[in-house]
């Protein structure tokens, strides 16, 4: 049976993760952390450092980079801060669009 393409960044992150039960979880964190990331993005009109993530959220320097580890582990490389700057301009859009739209719904920009 072959699997179908992701479509949401939930399901590209869970697939990423192994895509199993026991993977749902570390793919439900990431896709987490990927949205505070643009959040945080979005707000400085740029890719955000570590610690200027780590200082809008209100966590430890060390969370950060742990946040960002777990980030990389399943997009290696330049796939990062390019995921996050195409997070943050579809949040974009989609939060001028109304209050309820579901971030984790967001359309794959990579695959």
């Amino acid at each position: 049976m072959t699997r179908r393409p992701a479509r949401t960044l939930l399901e590209l992150c869970v697939g990423r993760a192994g895509g199993n039960v026991r993977a749902s979880w570390k793919g439900l964190k990431v896709c987490e952390y990927l949205i505070e990331w643009a959040i945080v993005s979005q707000h400085y009109g740029r890719y955000a450092s570590t610690t200027e993530y780590a200082d809008w959220w209100g966590i430890d320097l060390r969370t950060g980079w742990r946040h960002r580890a777990a980030i990389r582990d399943l997009f290696p490389g330049d796939e990062f801060p390019l995921l996050v700057d195409a997070i943050a301009e579809q949040m974009t859009a989609r939060l001028a669009a109304g209050p309820r739209r579901r971030l984790h719904e967001l359309t794959v920009p990579l695959a």
